[in-house]
């Protein structure tokens, strides 16, 4: 042992001390440890450290090169390239021709080739069980001339172990070609999650491929469909009081509804479930045996009896439910008054039967005066870290507080308020004064915060309720016109992601930025304004001196046309740097809420701090 391994009591550890220690170390600091000790280099090529290797876009291109060697690559079982644009395609397919002994690949939104990814697995990486991987047009307008490839058996693949598969596809027919007969060949997949990018150039047929493949394979249980339309439940079809739903269609004929209604969707065909129902007249109750995330609208009045039946269950399977979004259907008139005097007794009752829940989705549930936040208080459901609420359920003073006493402690709140040129709106989500910036003082209360989302709340115009707040994901968009955001960073001295998009805050938004000091905390910044004049090109080259240390930036305007105005900068080398990843248009510039529902790929949570 050298000198410096005397000095340090760390390394005084034994070696699977060690190594469990470093299995928590990103690629680029286990590198930095080889270089400690002779000893320290050998523990950091142990198999258990290098299981599970991560990288990151902001990690040098080299770094990837020169850690994943023909000595590490055969101890890599689980790899997460996922947003690494950085990385050459070649250096990612030389690499991974090391990796034989990979099991989950996880290649979302990288460079390398989908083809090139297909060859591999016939030979080197043929062992793989666990697939995230892309269908993009970037890159890839050769995409019917794989599949004859394919075909004829000139490009083959060997994916005959991988039983769960990730998807990005984009919104072509040809893709979900290409899709589908890779799909044929995965002999032992049982579940497959496809999220379709592009909801601009909506492709219906798309879905239908994907779900018609999904019914003719045998071992292939569970499909989960999302796209970018379910930002939020607002754009969902919750807005009108239609016949029951037939049940004599198969769930996969179900399903093709679903996805029409929702854009995020799962099914199971043993034993058949659906994650999306509703409650009408049919009085027909859902099952919710084997089921962790659920939709569920109320359509009619009588909901309100077949919800108390689903509660009152003897066989309670609603505390297994992690994730619910609940929303009554909307109509041009106010909601009967029996439903509302019923709400209350109901949905606490239902709210208890549901004691497991972590993420619950109210943005779309409307109730006339009914008091959410008070039935929300009085439920036990100490597990729930995010919740999604309309403007009308913190219509009063006394909401947030009661959130506050409730048995959960929060740290994901969404509020969207609704455009009020709607044709189905809640009266009481336009009104004055709903949701104000009063009705939000005693946000500080609900420590310990960490990401707050305000949208289409034209009654909020300050944010002195930010004060002592602990939030590091700031997101608002559409609220009335702010005075001052100079304070803003003041009073979220955590803030680490910002989101500022609204026709009001132009102005205010550069007096913002020009009084501002450089802040090393900052990693996303989004904005987007109504217009943006021609002085204002140098916005970018302002934020990257006032945010050194940002990982995101993106600047543009809210409408498509002449005037559109668009910067991007991204912590990527060469061209890279004027792309926004995937996962930050979903939360940044979408401003997407998929609390209570079927997820999509975020980001990697390993780096979420980075």
């Amino acid at each position: 042992m050298g000198m410096a391994d005397q000095e340090c009591t760390f390394l005084a550890l034994p070696d699977d001390i060690l190594a469990h220690i470093f299995t928590f170390l990103s690629p680029m600091e286990v590198m930095a440890l080889s270089a400690v000790s002779q000893r320290i280099r050998r523990v950091v090529c142990f198999p258990e450290v290098l299981r599970y290797t991560s990288f990151h876009f902001t990690h040098p291109p080299g770094l990837f090169a020169s850690f994943v060697d023909a000595v590490r690559a055969c101890a890599i079982v689980e790899l997460d390239l996922n947003n690494c644009v950085q990385l050459d395609a070649a250096i990612v397919e030389h690499c991974l021709r090391f990796c034989v002994n990979l099991k989950t690949l996880r290649c979302i939104n990288t460079k390398i080739l989908p083809e090139i990814l297909l060859a591999l697995t016939a030979n080197e990486l043929n062992n793989l069980t666990c697939l995230e991987w892309s269908l993009l047009s970037k890159g890839f307008s050769h995409t019917e001339a794989v599949l004859q490839q394919l075909k004829q058996r000139k490009l083959t693949m060997g994916l005959q172990h991988l039983t769960r598969m990730y998807v990005d596809v984009h919104a072509d027919i040809i893709m979900g070609h290409l899709l589908v007969y890779v799909l044929q060949h995965c002999p032992e997949i049982t579940s497959v999650h496809v999220h379709e990018q592009d909801t601009i150039i909506s492709c219906p047929g798309l879905s239908h491929l994907v779900m018609d493949a999904y019914a003719r394979h045998e071992n292939w249980k569970v499909f989960t469909y999302t796209t970018e339309c379910a930002a939020s439940t607002h754009q969902m079809d919750f807005c009108m009081p239609r016949p029951p739903s037939p049940m004599t269609g198969t769930i996969i004929e179900r399903c093709r509804t679903d996805v029409v209604r929702y854009g995020n969707v799962s099914v199971s065909k043993e034993p058949p479930l659906r994650s999306c129902a509703e409650l009408n007249d049919s009085c027909i109750i859902p099952t919710s045996e084997g089921v962790t995330q659920l939709l569920l609208c109320l359509e009619t009045p009588l909901s309100w009896t077949l919800l108390h039946e689903m509660a009152t269950r003897k066989s309670n399977h609603l505390r297994d439910l992690r994730a619910l979004t609940l929303a009554t259907a909307l109509w041009p008139d106010h909601a009967p008054r029996e439903a509302i005097t019923a709400a209350d007794v109901t949905l606490g009752e239902f709210m208890a039967a549901c004691s497991g829940l972590r993420e619950l989705n109210l943005a779309s549930f409307h109730v006339d005066e009914f008091d959410c936040c008070e039935v929300l208080s009085r439920a036990v459901i100490p597990h729930l870290r995010s919740l999604s609420l309309p403007a009308c359920a913190l219509s009063r003073k006394t909401s947030i507080p009661q959130l506050a006493n409730a048995s959960f402690r929060l740290r994901v709140l969404d509020v969207r308020g609704q455009r009020p040129f709607s044709e189905h709106v809640c009266v009481r989500c336009v009104r004055i004064p709903t949701c104000t910036s009063e009705c939000l003082s005693s946000l500080h209360e609900l420590c310990p915060l960490e990401r707050l989302t305000l949208c289409e709340l034209p009654h909020v115009g300050r944010l002195d309720f930010l004060m002592k707040c602990s939030v590091a994901d700031l997101r608002i968009r559409n609220t009335g016109p702010m005075k001052d955001l100079s304070p803003l960073l003041r009073l979220c001295p955590k803030l680490r992601s910002l989101t500022l998009h609204g026709k009001h805050m132009l102005e205010t938004v550069f007096q913002f930025l020009n009084d501002l000091q450089p802040t090393q905390s900052m990693r996303r910044v989004c904005i987007s304004l109504h217009k943006m004049r021609d002085q204002r090109v140098n916005l970018l080259p302002l934020l990257q001196r006032l945010f050194p240390n940002a990982n995101t930036l993106h600047v543009h305007t809210q409408w498509k046309g002449k005037s559109r105005f668009n910067q991007i900068w991204t912590r990527l080398p060469n061209d890279d740097c004027a792309s926004v990843l995937p996962d930050d248009i979903l939360e940044l510039c979408n401003i997407c809420d998929y609390t209570g529902l079927q997820k999509p790929f975020l980001g990697q949570y390993k780096y979420y701090n980075l």
